[in-house]
Order: C-alpha cells, then sequence, then structure tokens
C-alpha cells in the first residue's frame, strides 16, 4: 500500500490511534499545516492539526472551518493547540483542501501559540 501525499491545506480522515489526557484521538479529520514538500518527501511524516464539532468560544485559538469547506460534513473547528507529526500511513480518506483566507487564520494562530510573532 502506498504512502498518501500531504498537501498543506488538505483535510484528511485520519488515525490518530490512541492519545493521553486531553490529546485528541481517534478516527477524526485533521487538517495539513506541514510544507507540501515536507508530506510529500521520503520522511513520510505530515504535520497535521485535528478538527473538532465542539465549538468552544473560549477557545481562541481555534479556527472555525463552515461547511462545505475542506470536504467538512459538519461545521468543525481546526484546534491550533493540538500541534502533532503523524506518519502519513495514518491519512485515511482525502475530504478537501481548506480556503487560502483558512490558513491564514490556522498560521496566525500557530504563530501565536508558538511566539512567532
Amino acid at each position: 500500500m502506498s504512502i498518501p501525499d500531504a498537501v498543506r491545506g488538505d483535510v484528511w480522515l485520519a488515525d490518530l490511534a490512541e492519545g493521553r489526557g486531553r490529546e485528541q484521538s481517534g478516527i477524526r479529520p485533521v487538517l495539513v499545516v506541514s510544507a507540501t514538500e515536507v508530506g510529500t518527501g521520503r520522511g513520510e511524516l505530515a504535520v497535521v492539526l485535528p478538527l473538532t464539532t465542539t465549538h468552544r468560544p473560549e477557545q481562541p485559538l481555534h479556527v472555525e472551518v463552515v461547511t462545505p469547506e475542506g470536504g467538512t460534513r459538519r461545521t468543525c473547528y481546526v484546534m491550533t493547540e493540538q500541534v502533532r507529526s503523524v506518519s502519513r500511513g495514518r491519512l485515511l480518506e482525502h475530504w478537501g483542501s481548506v480556503s487560502d483566507a483558512t490558513m491564514g487564520r490556522v498560521e496566525y494562530r500557530l504563530r501565536t501559540l508558538l511566539d512567532l510573532l
């Protein structure tokens, strides 16, 4: 079985397996945030952010993705505080891609989270 390419801005259904504590786990959509060169390279890894359908107004780091953007079936929220590097073999089903505007909001929150402003 071949390892899928993970292009920056793509939404995939992924198997995040078991988590601990507040880590997101199980089969769920994720947004690829690593550079396309990383997600299509020989390293077979991608940096992803899980999506949730739970709206948490108190969580300023979440980015809304309104259906049908990214192939989502329900309005979701990108959990930028849950950065994770995964094997691309965990990517199960490609759903679509988010807009440049959504990626811009995600990037801003990642820079905030990592103090890169």
